[in-house]
């Protein structure tokens, strides 16, 4: 079985999110684990002190405003989505 976390932003998220990583690793050892967030956020730190591999994607803000870069987000998001999916 091989499980992906989404979890970062903030050590609320992806302390619980290594927890769960723990516990499903001791019920099933067998099981391969990764994590997936950014470079900038605490999970940079937090997920290989652990031992997880960490897959990272772009950081990428929900636009507040309309603007040029509003209008690209949903482009940029397909592209974010494209690669998580490799």
């Amino acid at each position: 079985m091989k499980v992906l976390f989404a979890a970062g932003g903030s050590a609320g998220h992806v302390d619980p999110a290594l927890a769960t990583a723990d516990a499903l690793k001791e019920l099933s050892p067998g099981v391969t684990i990764a994590f997936m967030g950014t470079k900038e956020g605490i999970e940079s730190r937090l997920v290989p002190s652990e031992n997880y591999p960490l897959l990272t994607i772009e950081k990428l803000p929900f636009p507040r405003q309309i603007s040029f870069s509003a209008l690209l987000w949903p482009f940029r998001a397909a592209a974010n989505l494209q690669r998580a999916r490799r």
